[in-house]
């Protein structure tokens, strides 16, 4: 009964967490209005010429919303016709097979036993020989190689593909190109495309994701393509929100207060997919939120010495970064759960729709071709920008590889190591300056995310590093869509 009892408080409970996190941050930021002076002035010093109001980016952020649902509203009333349309989806031409595979899925063409089909036929491919036997050569090539070093790889892998990749990040979207002190010549400008950012990331983690269906083994695709609409929708706004926080908040700061994703995970797991939780979860989400407040707090009383300060449209922008995130790690799981589609086919899936909503947003909006002129005009932005997008698809491959084959504790360590490196090389390469307090604050968000991952493989929820080893087409639950997800 005392569970039950812990249950129904507990959506008030993770709502007032929220309440409290936003709250302390605002009363933060005007605490602090009296400096934004010399806040912007110094800033103007760091990083050139100071971006547009912090209110434009709420106001991009409701464009980017309205253009999605002019495409997506349309594409609905489509899906519904053609599912309603069986002349044009069950006929033998391959128009009809690929309109199926796109609105109805592979269960629709799988012979029922009166028709023919065998027993072993089925949307997993457990008919298939050929597919078996590969992926049984994949598996124990790689058992050759000895776990230790496997999971140094892994390591290392993962270590610097996301603390570059985050170093990057900061650079592209917090720094200037060209002016007097680089070698480009022409004014200084600010990169401040982020929806262009995210179309470039998702073109190579798409490309990454064909190579690897290619060449990896995997069983029959059995989802209908337009269900990986939408957690794309809310994998690239939370992409673009992660983006352009940075115009507004420190990167120290983003990588801290991304630790409290596990809060809205909850709360959408919650009343979406009606979970139920244990009651140390709902204590380490306080906890979570008590360190992410208390770094914020430290940040925005220091945020003068910096050069950046945590403004209340940044805290709006990171809230919408983790409530789309966690609507996207919600959705992909109901797929995988339904589906059993493997994590390369969802990452194949997902980064296909997102790549066509966002250059169809892009074009809408007249964004792409000065985007492409910026690049132009700074070889360097390209470079980064592509450098960025290759370590982000390949830190994924190293998610997927890391959690199938060790388990969601030794990789929540290495991502939370992964997360202090970051913060850590960002202080050093770009000024930032976190009090003591803030430190305090940073550790015990930290310690919670470590301490839940823990007590999760203790009770058998996540399956420790002593995990049974899964196939090699094993479903994942991690987010595979993006490298801000699985604690990036």
């Amino acid at each position: 009964m005392a569970t039950c009892r812990s249950h129904a408080r507990s959506p008030p409970m993770l709502t007032l967490a929220v309440v409290v996190v936003v709250v302390i941050i605002v009363w933060a930021d005007f605490c602090n209005a009296e400096e934004a002076g010399q806040r912007v002035s110094l800033k103007s010093d760091l990083h050139g010429p100071p971006p547009a109001s912090q209110w434009d980016a709420l106001w991009h952020f409701t464009v980017n919303l309205i253009t999605y649902a002019s495409l997506l509203v349309p594409a609905f009333f489509v899906i519904r016709w053609l599912q309603n349309s069986p002349h044009l989806t069950h006929g033998p031409s391959i128009f009809s097979k690929a309109v199926r595979s796109c609105v109805l899925g592979l269960d629709s063409l799988m012979p029922t036993l009166e028709e023919g089909g065998s027993a072993a036929s089925g949307i997993a491919g457990g008919g298939d020989s050929n597919v078996n036997a590969r992926m049984l050569k994949i598996q124990q090539l790689e058992e050759s190689i000895p776990r230790s070093v496997r999971l140094a790889i892994c390591v290392l892998g993962l270590q610097v593909s996301y603390v570059t990749w985050g170093i990057l990040q900061e650079r592209i979207m917090t720094k200037t190109y060209g002016g007097e002190n680089t070698s480009e010549e022409g004014q200084a400008e600010r990169f401040t495309n982020s929806q262009f950012l995210v179309l470039v990331n998702r073109i190579l983690a798409f490309a990454v994701a064909c190579t690897a269906v290619v060449v990896i083994p995997h069983p029959a695709h059995a989802t209908p393509l337009y269900k990986y609409s939408f957690c794309s929708i809310s994998n690239i706004l939370s992409s673009w929100c992660q983006y352009e926080a940075l115009k507004f908040v420190t990167f120290p700061t983003q990588v801290v207060f991304k630790s409290c994703k596990v809060i809205p995970v909850m709360v959408m797991g919650k009343f979406v997919s009606h979970r139920t939780y244990a009651w140390y979860e709902y204590g380490i989400a306080a906890l979570i939120s008590v360190g992410v407040s208390i770094f914020l707090l430290a940040d925005g009383s220091h945020s003068s010495k910096a050069g950046a300060s945590t403004t209340v449209a940044g805290v709006i922008i990171l809230c919408g970064y983790l409530t789309f995130d966690s609507f996207t790690s919600n959705w992909q799981k109901a797929l995988f759960d339904q589906y059993k589609v493997s994590p390369l086919q969802m990452m194949m899936g997902v980064n296909l729709f997102s790549c066509l909503f966002t250059l169809a947003s892009l074009i809408q909006q007249a964004q792409l071709l000065p985007s492409l002129a910026f690049l132009q005009r700074h070889p360097e932005a390209m470079y980064n920008i592509t450098l960025l997008s290759v370590f982000s698809a390949v830190g994924q491959l190293f998610i997927y590889y890391t959690v199938r084959t060790f388990g969601p504790l030794p990789f929540t360590i290495i991502m939370t190591t992964r997360q202090l490196i970051s913060i850590i090389t960002s202080c050093i390469l770009y000024g930032h300056v976190i009090s003591v307090l803030g430190v305090a604050g940073a550790a015990l968000a930290f310690i919670a995310v470590f301490t839940q991952a823990y007590l999760k493989s203790r009770g058998g929820a996540g399956g420790g590093s002593g995990a049974k080893k899964k196939p090699l087409s094993a479903t994942v639950q991690a987010n595979p869509s993006s490298p801000s997800k699985s604690l990036s």
